[in-house]
């Protein structure tokens, strides 16, 4: 089952770690949408935890502040990401061989 890419906690993660990252570097919104290529609205958007966002923008971003993935999200993010996707791929696979299963 896929995770609805809205889910209100997710994007108030990203929007907090995205304002303590543009802090700890001491850029404004103006100044990370020239250095990104993303646009203040963008930006403005993602740190009010208003919608969707795509990992492009969000690679930019990063770009933009000069720091890493890993630094943005502190990890963590990341972590419990690959670890929902691993989570995922299993429950696909043993359905599979359930279905081989039932069908043999």
């Amino acid at each position: 089952m896929r995770k609805n890419s809205n889910d209100p906690e997710s994007l108030s993660y990203l929007a907090s770690c995205l304002k303590s990252a543009r802090a700890e570097k001491q850029i404004s919104q103006a100044k990370l949408s020239e250095a990104s290529g993303v646009s203040i609205r963008t930006i403005r958007r993602i740190e009010g935890a208003k919608g969707d966002t795509t990992l492009l923008t969000i690679l930019r971003l990063a770009r933009g502040l000069d720091i890493t993935l890993s630094v943005l999200f502190k990890g963590s993010f990341l972590e419990a990401f690959f670890q929902g996707v691993e989570a995922e791929n299993s429950e696909k696979q043993n359905a599979k061989i359930q279905g081989e299963n039932i069908t043999t």
